[in-house]
């Protein structure tokens, strides 16, 4: 059993799931010039009109004019193997043959989307190794469940200095079903035989909020600003963040709390 108190509300846990993009780390320093390299290589290299770029930025859910994936789009919460399909379904409706497409999509994506990341590309939101080592020491146990494929999401955790505090870990590429479906929450709760009800989930979309709720997570809570105030009633989040440093317990808190007894 721990205790993580947020704005001065306390939950009782064991574990918090944390979503891995704009919730431990910004999302677009990392994936925004990596879709453009994509999405450039993808046209360059295929000989077809410049216009199919607009289309590959649209299906995925980019905009170039404001450098950033539209909240909720497919860049924000599929896996790559899903992008993958939605691109090459852009290039076939173009002429290029199916599988011609598939391959050429996966191939430009090796040196872009997938490559190794450089230092730069990663930056925190907050101070997230040791938050994650003051969840440990207050005995609440963390995971991560994110759409980016394993290979990405365990290089970022190692240097984040996190992956050793890290107790399990779905991605995008596992043979789990994506969120929101809630097959990745139950897989954890068995790996680490917690029940939902003991688990809360961190992230900053509406499909992380929903996959909480469809798992029956004992508790929602929502990244701002990506989760805007309002979108964050209606999703029934129980707490709002604006980074993981917000996640407070007993030895980080300036003066102890006051938690009145209930009535």
């Amino acid at each position: 059993m721990g205790i993580v108190i947020i704005h001065q509300q306390k939950f009782d846990i064991d574990c918090i799931i944390f979503d891995k993009d704009d919730t431990l780390i910004a999302f677009n320093p990392l994936w925004g010039h990596r879709t453009q390299k994509w999405v450039e290589a993808m046209v360059t290299s295929s000989g077809l009109a410049v216009k199919v770029q607009g289309e590959l930025f649209s299906i995925l859910g980019y905009s170039m004019e404001q450098a950033s994936a539209r909240a909720e789009g497919p860049l924000a919460i599929a896996s790559i193997e899903t992008l993958c399909t939605l691109a090459a379904g852009v290039l076939c409706r173009h002429g290029m043959a199916w599988h011609e497409a598939q391959n050429h999509v996966e191939s430009c994506a090796q040196d872009t989307i997938l490559a190794a990341f450089d230092p730069m590309e990663i930056q925190p939101r907050g101070a997230v190794a040791e938050v994650m080592r003051q969840l440990t020491r207050a005995n609440i146990c963390t995971a991560v469940a994110t759409s980016d494929d394993r290979l990405m999401t365990e290089a970022t955790l190692a240097y984040l200095g996190i992956d050793d505090l890290v107790s399990a870990v779905i991605c995008g590429d596992d043979p789990v079903p994506n969120k929101p479906a809630p097959d990745a929450l139950w897989s954890i709760s068995s790996q680490l035989d917690i029940p939902p009800s003991r688990i809360m989930m961190v992230g900053d979309t509406k499909s992380d909020m929903q996959f909480a709720m469809n798992a029956g997570a004992g508790f929602r809570v929502a990244m701002q600003p990506t989760i805007k105030a309002e979108d964050s009633q209606v999703l029934q989040a129980d707490a709002t963040i604006s980074s993981i440093d917000d996640l407070k317990t007993f030895e980080t808190m300036a003066s102890p709390p006051f938690f009145p007894s209930p009535d």
